[in-house]
């Protein structure tokens, strides 16, 4: 009996749905998989930097394990842009909940930092690659975001006007740094934070914002899937590893490109 009622206590006590590291294992799923279908699938196995796209439309319409492979890789990039929205979900959790947001940037930009030459390597093989900046550099560029637009959030008509400069500003050094999926991810956060004290319209306007980036790449397509996850937030931190949490992206990343050096 004593057993039953602690049990019964628990189940009572606990939330449901899913807290911010559940939906943070989510996202990293969906990373994972994605460079997975970029790193090993496209560069090892087709060698899609070596290949045109006639001569890629070629090799699919002669052999069936390239088509079958083009195919899981491009499943796993529409998957991967299911992650972008939760990592700009969290982010805007964390503006909300941090008690030091300059701590909080430092520790974003340090992991964008480790995490390039692993990036460099896993995306094109090398270690040095300047035409283009790992994912993780774009949530620092929306967390630069959200602290200027938190300096202007009175409801007058010039401060409207500076935030919404604030948002193209960001796509726009996103686009000149070249960060992979940067300007997505100014666009979504900017969603989310602008609805976070309204969770019933906050992950609809993220879904229309999604719709926007669609524009820049047709993986976002599917990137509103991950609404399923974000609805099941039942705001709750969760049991959570800090240092597993922010070593966890570049760790996968140097995995990936340890394997294409090999393979």
């Amino acid at each position: 009996p004593e057993r039953r009622s602690h049990m019964e206590r628990l189940r009572t006590e606990q939330p449901k749905g899913l807290t911010r590291a559940g939906i943070r294992k989510w996202g990293m799923l969906f990373l994972i998989l994605g460079m997975f279908g970029r790193s090993i699938i496209l560069n090892c196995y087709l060698g899609f930097d070596n290949l045109t796209g006639d001569q890629l439309l070629n090799a699919m319409n002669t052999d069936s394990d390239v088509m079958a492979a083009v195919t899981f890789a491009l499943i796993s990039l529409f998957v991967e842009a299911c992650g972008v929205p939760i990592f700009c979900f969290l982010l805007s959790e964390g503006m909300v909940h941090t008690s030091n947001a300059s701590y909080y940037m430092a520790r974003i930009f340090g992991v964008a930092a480790i995490s390039e030459i692993p990036y460099n390597l896993a995306i094109s093989s090398k270690f040095i690659d300047l035409s283009s900046r790992n994912p993780a550099f774009g949530l620092v560029l929306s967390f630069v975001l959200l602290l200027l637009s938190r300096r202007y959030m009175e409801k007058k008509p010039v401060n409207v006007l500076l935030r919404v400069a604030f948002v193209v500003a960001a796509v726009l050094w996103s686009r000149m740094l070249s960060i992979a999926d940067a300007g997505a991810m100014v666009i979504m956060t900017t969603a989310f934070w602008a609805f976070r004290n309204k969770p019933n319209f906050r992950t609809m306007v993220a879904c229309g914002a999604a719709g926007i980036c669609v524009t820049m790449s047709m993986f976002y397509l599917a990137a509103p899937m991950s609404a399923f996850a974000i609805n099941l937030y039942n705001g709750e931190p969760g049991t959570q590893n800090r240092a597993f949490n922010y070593a966890a992206y570049p760790l996968a990343l140097l995995c990936f490109g340890i394997a294409v050096m090999f393979l």
